[in-house]
């Protein structure tokens, strides 16, 4: 029994062991948020910079992230841009011969909800979410993006 082989980590990742595989590739955190993205809109921007501003902080954001992060801010001003047009045209258009059908914007929002909810929570944006996340502790504990992710508790 005493001549068991060792594997060595690198071994056991060439191999596929779950364990020794990180689950994503080794990025660095951005430094500055990336320019506001042509054509979005009032609100998606404000959310862009709010929010985006406070991720970098906390460097939570990589370069892979861009895409999905602009997805989402855009994901909100669809949601507010269909809640307006709502407001402005009710929740009932005419269909044919007279009846009032739903307007198609319901479905529109709905759905925007629904993939704003799932994206937020990739980037833990939600309190269960935040409590998920293992971020390096840093030396400050004053950080206003430690009290927005984890309000002030790490």
């Amino acid at each position: 029994m005493g001549d068991i082989k060792r594997i060595n980590d690198s071994q056991k990742k060439l191999q596929g062991h779950d364990r020794f595989v990180k689950n994503s590739p080794v990025t660095k955190p951005i430094a500055r948020l990336w320019p506001v993205p042509a054509g979005l809109g009032d609100q998606g921007r404000a959310f862009y910079h709010r929010v985006g501003r406070v991720l970098v902080q906390a460097k939570v954001l990589t370069e892979l992230d861009r895409d999905s992060f602009v997805l989402l801010a855009s994901t909100l001003d669809t949601i507010h841009e269909a809640t307006e047009t709502l407001k402005a045209e009710g929740y009932t258009i005419a269909g044919t011969r007279g009846t009032a059908k739903t307007h198609p914007c319901i479905s529109l929002r709905k759905n925007a909800v629904s993939d704003f909810l799932c994206l937020i929570g990739r980037f833990g944006l939600t309190p269960k979410d935040r409590s998920q996340i293992d971020l390096p502790v840093d030396s400050n504990p004053k950080d206003p993006a430690r009290d927005f992710l984890f309000g002030g508790r790490k």
